[in-house]
């Protein structure tokens, strides 16, 4: 999955709305309190291509499992197996890759997968923007794209490596952690640079 292309579907439509940033070296003019027990849950609905995309390789895969069992070769008789058990691998790795949303906290951001999640704490974060066409001619280093979520590390000419966890990459939100660039696509993203303007940077109640 190393060194792939880039496709259509990482090359995000545009979007209307200006960029909307939060430097950390400019804290909000009015901050509010936040309480250790505030949870804002965003969501990550699916773009028109990322249900294609993984539309068709279901069909594919669905379809690769019934030729090998409507058509069984002599030559290969554990065809059938492995199309099956290989076909379920796929699809278990990919629900465990998916982006199913976005909790932020006062400590940090945590990314909802397929049964497990991953945490982003606000100790090095730097600066949080709406950039729907930051991920465009992007490669894919390493990761899942295009089936169940653009999950990975990814790279492009402007921001260099980073890491992807989206599935709607016209709402991508730009998120730097020191070196480490992060980009994910909550609904709506607006929102979410100001929700994590809010929780990184405003004193906390004890």
């Amino acid at each position: 999955m190393t060194g792939s292309a880039p496709t259509d579907s990482m090359a995000p439509g545009s979007v209307g709305a200006a960029p909307v940033s939060a430097d950390r070296s400019v804290p909000p003019v009015h901050p509010t309190t936040v309480s250790r027990s505030t949870i804002h849950r965003f969501r990550a609905p699916w773009s028109s291509a990322l249900r294609i995309y993984t539309c068709l390789i279901l069909m594919l895969l669905a379809a690769g499992s019934f030729l090998a069992w409507a058509m069984p070769n002599p030559e290969h008789p554990n065809l059938l197996i492995w199309m099956i058990g290989g076909s379920i691998s796929f699809l278990i790795l990919g629900f465990l890759l998916s982006v199913r949303g976005y909790e932020v906290t006062d400590r940090g951001l945590r990314i909802l997968r397929g049964g497990w999640s991953t945490w982003l704490a606000w100790e090095s974060l730097d600066f949080v923007e709406f950039e729907p066409k930051a991920s465009r001619r992007s490669w894919r280093l390493f990761g899942m794209s295009a089936f169940f979520a653009y999950a990975g590390w990814f790279w492009n000419r402007e921001y260099g490596c980073y890491r992807l966890y989206g599935t709607d990459l016209t709402r991508t939100v730009l998120l730097r952690f020191g070196r480490q660039t992060v980009m994910v696509t909550p609904d709506p993203p607006i929102e979410f640079v100001n929700s994590v303007d809010q929780m990184a940077w405003a004193p906390r109640s004890q």
